[in-house]
C-alpha cells in the first residue's frame, strides 16, 4: 500500500495549478503601445528631396560664391596723415578676405590669393555714407594692406574709433582718371563642398528551435499577423537599421580623425547630417524658449532675402518649438484665410498629389513674400534618443528651401536642396542590402550551425546644397 494517497485530501485546483494543466487566458494580440515609434526621415527625403546612386564614398560639388564681396578689417583703421586712412584685410575665420573664404583644397596655397578690393575702388562706410577711395593695395604673403583717401570729409564725417578689427565694409563702385589703364582682372572660382557615405549594419540571429516555437499571441494590435516570435525580432532589427540611417542623415557628424578598425585596418567614415551641415554653412539663430514671437519671422525673412532664398521654406520642428510656434501664431492663423495657400502648396510642391501632401502634413504660414511650411519631427523628441532628459533637440527647428533649383543645362530638370546618396555600380546597389545566412529552417543551408542570421547593410550618405539659404533655430 505504498502508493496509497487517500489519507491526504488535496483540492483539485492545487494539483491543476502545480502541474500547469489549465491553459491560461492570454490575449492573442501583441500590443504596440508606442505605435511605430517614429516615422523615418529618409522616407521624408524621398517625398521632398531625392536619392541618387554614386560610385565613390566621397562626392564633390561646386557652388557659386558671392560674385560681389564685402571686406572686413583685419585691424583697427588708422589715420596716418590728413585724409589718408589705412587698414589690413581680415585673415581670421570666418571673415577671410581672399578667395579661400570657405575653401580647402585645391585653393589653399599662397600664390592663389585673390583679394576682393582693388586700386581706385570706392568703399562706403555706414556712417553718413562716408566714401574712401583706395589709392594703394600692397600684398605681402597673406597680408593685404589698403591705403585709402577720404573723398567727402565735409558731408561724410565718421568716427575713426568705430572701425576696429572685424568691421564689415562694402565696395560701392570705382572711379578712374582719363587716360588711365584698366583695373586688375576679376577672378571667380567656385566654392567646393563634399558629401560622404557611411556604412551602416544591423544583424539578427535566431535558432532552428525558435523558428518552430509558437508564441501565445498571433497578431499585433494593429492587425498585422505574427507567425513566430523571431519574426518580431526581424522587424525590430529593420526598425533599428532604419533608425540608424535616420540619425545619420539628420545628425551625423564628420569624424575629425577617422577611427581605424583594427580587425580590417580600414578607417571608419561617417556622413554629415542636415543639422551639422546647416550649423556649418547656414545661419544659426538662437532663441530663448518661451520668448519666440511672430516678429522673429521678420528677421528670418531679412536673412533669407539677403541669400536670395525661394518663396517656400520648410520648417522641420521639434515638439517644444512646434507647440510654442502654434501658441504664438494661433491668433495669426485665426485672422488669416489660409485655405487657398494649402491648395497652392499642394499644387506647387506636390504636383497636386493630395496623398503625398497629407503624408508630409504641412501647416502653412504666409508672411510677407515667404511661405513657411511647418511639419513636426517626432525624431527630435524620441524618449530613447534625442528627447531624453538633458537634450535640447525638442526645441530645435531646421529650415531649408522646399523649392528646387533649375539645372542650367537642362531647365526642365530641377535639383533639390537636400537628399540621400548611396553606393551603386551597375546592378549592384548598397542602398539597402538584406540577406540571410541559412543554417536552420527550410531551404538550402550555407552554414552547419543550427541558426540563421538576418543581415542588413546600407552604404548611404546625406547630400546637401545651398546651405547659405538654410536656418538652424536652436534653444539657448
Amino acid at each position: 500500500m505504498s502508493n496509497a494517497t487517500g489519507a491526504v485530501t488535496l483540492d483539485a485546483s492545487k494539483i491543476i495549478t502545480t502541474f500547469d494543466i489549465d491553459k491560461p487566458e492570454v490575449r492573442a494580440q501583441f500590443f504596440r503601445i508606442r505605435g511605430n515609434q517614429g516615422m523615418n526621415f529618409f522616407a521624408l527625403l524621398e517625398s521632398l528631396g531625392y536619392s541618387r546612386p554614386v560610385t565613390q564614398r566621397k562626392t564633390r560639388q561646386y557652388e557659386e560664391d558671392w560674385i560681389h564681396q564685402t571686406i572686413h578689417l583685419g585691424n583697427s583703421m588708422t589715420n596716418p596723415s590728413g585724409t589718408t586712412y589705412t587698414f589690413e584685410l581680415s585673415t581670421s575665420s570666418p571673415n577671410i578676405d581672399y578667395l579661400e573664404q570657405n575653401i580647402t583644397a585645391p585653393y589653399n596655397t599662397a600664390d592663389q590669393f585673390v583679394f576682393p578690393v582693388k586700386k581706385w575702388d570706392i568703399i562706403t562706410l555706414p556712417e553718413n555714407n562716408a566714401k574712401l577711395q583706395v589709392t594703394n593695395v600692397t600684398i605681402v604673403g597673406s597680408t593685404c594692406t589698403v591705403v585709402a583717401s577720404h573723398m567727402n570729409p565735409t558731408t561724410g564725417p565718421f568716427t575713426l574709433g568705430n572701425y576696429t578689427a572685424g568691421t564689415e565694409l562694402i565696395i560701392t563702385g570705382n572711379a578712374f582718371s582719363e587716360g588711365s589703364d584698366q583695373s586688375e582682372g576679376m577672378v571667380n572660382k567656385p566654392l567646393i563642398d563634399y558629401a560622404y557615405t557611411q556604412i551602416i549594419k544591423s544583424t539578427f540571429n535566431w535558432t532552428g528551435s525558435q523558428a518552430v516555437s509558437q508564441p501565445w499571441f498571433n497578431e499585433y494590435s494593429d492587425g498585422k499577423s505574427i507567425l513566430a516570435y523571431y519574426i518580431v525580432g526581424q522587424q525590430n532589427t529593420e526598425y533599428e537599421h532604419a533608425l540608424s540611417i535616420d540619425n545619420s542623415l539628420l545628425f551625423g557628424e564628420l569624424a575629425e580623425t577617422a577611427i581605424v578598425d583594427p580587425s580590417t585596418n580600414e578607417p571608419i567614415y561617417t556622413t554629415e547630417g542636415i543639422e551639422p551641415y546647416i550649423k556649418r554653412k547656414g545661419h544659426n539663430i538662437p532663441y530663448t524658449p518661451g520668448t519666440f514671437s511672430v516678429s522673429q519671422f521678420d528677421y528670418i525673412d531679412k536673412v533669407l532675402e539677403q541669400e536670395f532664398a525661394p518663396e517656400y521654406m520648410g520648417v522641420f520642428a521639434g515638439t517644444n518649438f512646434d507647440n510654442e510656434k502654434d501658441n504664438v501664431l494661433k491668433s495669426y492663423f485665426q485672422n488669416n484665410a489660409m485655405d487657398h495657400y494649402y491648395e497652392k502648396v499642394q499644387s506647387d510642391l506636390f504636383n497636386n498629389n493630395p496623398g503625398l501632401a497629407m503624408a508630409v502634413n504641412f501647416k502653412v504660414l504666409q508672411k510677407g513674400y515667404r511661405t513657411y511650411c511647418f511639419t513636426r519631427m517626432p525624431q527630435f523628441n524620441m524618449a530613447k534618443t534625442w528627447g531624453a532628459a538633458g537634450y535640447k533637440t525638442p526645441s530645435l527647428a531646421l529650415m531649408w528651401p522646399l523649392a528646387t533649383k533649375p539645372d542650367r543645362n537642362n531647365p526642365s530638370n530641377r535639383l533639390p536642396y537636400m537628399g540621400m546618396i548611396y553606393r551603386q555600380l551597375g546592378n549592384y546597389s548598397r542602398k539597402a542590402e538584406v540577406y540571410t545566412l541559412m543554417g536552420a529552417g527550410p531551404g538550402t543551408k550555407v552554414s552547419s550551425a543550427d541558426k540563421n542570421r538576418l543581415l542588413m547593410r546600407s552604404d548611404i550618405g546625406a547630400e546637401h546644397v545651398g546651405g547659405n539659404q538654410m536656418i538652424r533655430l536652436y534653444s539657448i
